[in-house]
């Protein structure tokens, strides 16, 4: 099936800026300014793009993959878009499976190395953490989907054409070294610019992708505890003794429009382009959670009502449970977030009370719970509504 993307202007320059593939120039002496030549491509002009194409996946496909694979949702007994996943039945030609690699990759790590390069030459550090930070974001999330992937020999064009494959914990260790650099760049130097508009995440404000970087690193510090407990430690403390800040607020793109290939990418896949608006269900695992811990209020932002109904996980044969069962509520301008304050918050939480840095895990964790309701419009925003809807 054919799938449409979103932000269409941002996607209309991949082929233009030649970061992905190395054409000819066309004996024409008129260009189009929508359209510049490889030459002509810029820090500017090829970031947006690179974010676009890691958001299309994570927020877009593996969205559709974790939510089922984490049974918040299950295909419905009505439709047969997703039984492969929901069977965890996925084959090596699963677009799933290859587009995903494939596209962060292509789209994702090749550009951000593009625009390190272009970066580092001009001593412009602002573009240079920001490419640094979402490469390794990219690069961490690949992992976390495929364990061993092509990087420390990778991005290299036809330089390398078989890259050795890196494994999981050498690529996270990699991403933590590139971001420190990055973090240590001249961020006073009059070379750097001051990204615009085309910052999807935080509309140029750099001290929220410090904070960003930062939370990012704590992220993979926490992966590696229950493996290298010590180098987590290490590297944990360190940036509390350094006095890093972590995100207080979201690290997303939410300026989507209700518009064919300007929405959010999962909703722009599952409720757009397929020929059924409903095909994914409330899953009978998750409602029974929140009915045993009078979860009504989350229950109604995801399903619609105070009290859904629901088909068992991976029962898309039952056609009887699937014509009642609730549908995933999803809108076209929904954010994807990268790493939510919630998540930072929880996170946080983790590390005080598995390495004892400074800090109130109780307080880190309500915040995140507070945090979780408010991202949902439940209106339950207090820790006193927090705590009585869980």
């Amino acid at each position: 099936m054919k799938r449409t993307f979103f932000i269409k202007t941002i996607f209309s320059l991949v082929a233009a800026a030649g970061v992905l593939s190395g054409c000819k120039k066309q004996l024409d002496i008129n260009h189009n300014p929508n359209f510049p030549s490889p030459d002509q491509a810029t820090a500017k002009i090829v970031f947006p793009v690179a974010v676009v194409g890691t958001i299309a996946k994570t927020g877009g496909d593996m969205a559709i993959v974790g939510g089922i694979w984490g049974q918040y949702f299950t295909q419905s007994a009505l439709a047969s878009q997703f039984r492969t996943v929901d069977a965890y039945n996925m084959t090596n030609s699963d677009f799933f499976t290859n587009d995903v690699f494939t596209d962060l990759y292509t789209l994702g790590l090749k550009n951000y190395q593009f625009v390190q390069d272009k970066a580092k030459a001009a001593s412009d550090w602002n573009y240079y953490l920001v490419a640094t930070v979402m490469k390794g974001y990219t690069a961490a999330f690949l992992v976390d989907l495929y364990d061993s992937i092509p990087y420390s020999q990778a991005l290299s064009g036809t330089g390398n054409l078989n890259p050795k494959f890196d494994d999981g914990y050498s690529v996270y260790t990699s991403v933590i070294k590139s971001i420190d650099s990055a973090l240590g760049k001249d961020f006073t130097a009059e070379t750097n610019t001051i990204p615009g508009g085309e910052d999807l995440v935080f509309g140029g404000d750099m001290d929220l992708w410090k904070q960003f970087a930062n939370t990012l690193k704590l992220k993979l510090y926490l992966r590696m505890i229950n493996k290298h407990a010590d180098v987590a430690q290490a590297g944990i403390q360190a940036m509390y003794t350094s006095g890093a800040k972590f995100l207080t607020s979201d690290a997303a793109v939410t300026n989507f429009k209700d518009n064919p290939s300007q929405d959010n990418p999962f909703f722009e896949y599952n409720q757009r382009t397929l020929n059924t608006t409903s095909n994914l269900r409330a899953s009978k695992t998750f409602t029974s959670w929140m009915a045993a811990n009078n979860d009504t209020l989350r229950a109604k932002a995801f399903f619609s009502v105070y009290h859904p109904l629901a088909q068992d996980q991976g029962d898309y044969g039952n056609t009887s449970a699937g014509a009642v069962s609730n549908v995933f509520v999803q809108s076209p301008t929904d954010p994807v977030e990268l790493i939510s304050a919630a998540e930072s918050y929880f996170m946080q939480a983790e590390a005080v009370e598995q390495f004892g840095v400074a800090g109130n895990s109780q307080s880190l964790y309500e915040s995140g719970v507070t945090a979780a309701f408010a991202n949902l419009n439940t209106g339950c925003v207090s820790l006193y509504c927090s705590r009585r809807c869980l």
